[in-house]
């Protein structure tokens, strides 16, 4: 099977699928309790990565409910929506974020991501 240069170059089906929502995650900022956030949709689900204020990083419920409600009022068409104060996974998302921005695919993704959502949320699933 031939193929282009250009086809060559197009992003796998996963990679096209991570887009980050900027108007979330700043809603996600303005929760009382959240210092920083990166909200991405992915699989028709939007996943938050928070760093809170607290220096333990336990989220309340109330704060996690908030985060939600902020994502949903932020206009983000997702269907489920995935909070995780995960202390590794925040950076790793906005790592992810910014080479997406830039116009390039991530090396690893397909391998890499779905086992950062396995250790953010142990027992869900991707």
């Amino acid at each position: 099977m031939k193929f282009s240069r250009m086809q060559a170059d197009l992003p796998t089906e996963r990679e096209e699928q991570i887009v980050p929502a900027d108007e979330a995650a700043a809603a996600v900022e303005a929760v009382p309790g959240v210092n920083e956030a990166c909200v991405v949709l992915h699989r028709r689900q939007a996943i938050a990565a928070v760093a809170l204020d607290e220096p333990a990083g336990e989220m309340s419920g109330q704060v996690r409910e908030r985060i939600e409600q902020a994502v949903r009022l932020s206009g983000t068409p997702a269907e489920r929506i995935r909070i995780t104060a995960h202390p590794g996974f925040l950076k790793r998302l906005q790592a992810y974020t910014e080479t997406v921005r830039g116009g390039r695919s991530v090396p690893g993704f397909n391998r890499e991501f779905p086992e950062l959502l396995r250790e953010a949320f142990p027992g869900e699933g991707d």
